[in-house]
């Protein structure tokens, strides 16, 4: 899975509204994370470990298509994306702590 900041997806917008560029663009951080290991990085901030049962009704997300977009125009066009791993664990964190 893809995921972007808000703070870079505003960023991204700010960014998209003055730059001399035009035509359709994808906006995400660099690099995916699976479900998994996802779900794995929220266990170990909760100090838990995570159990995946696959019994029951499925989620929409247990599927095995990739849910990332393609940020190549973007970067091509001159915006800097963040490394996901940068800013996920804190996003995670603060959460928890909500």
């Amino acid at each position: 899975m893809g995921f972007i900041s808000s703070f870079e997806a505003a960023a991204f917008l700010e960014w998209v509204g003055r730059a001399n560029v035009t035509g359709p663009f994808n906006a995400a951080s660099e690099g995916v994370i699976s479900l998994g290991a996802l779900m794995e990085r929220i266990g170990h901030h909760l100090n838990k470990p995570i159990q995946i049962i696959k019994d029951g009704e499925s989620s929409p997300y247990d599927t095995d298509v990739d849910y990332y977009m393609s940020i190549a125009e973007a970067k091509k066009a001159g915006f800097v994306f963040t490394q996901l791993d940068d800013w996920l664990d804190r996003v995670i964190v603060k959460t928890i702590r909500k």
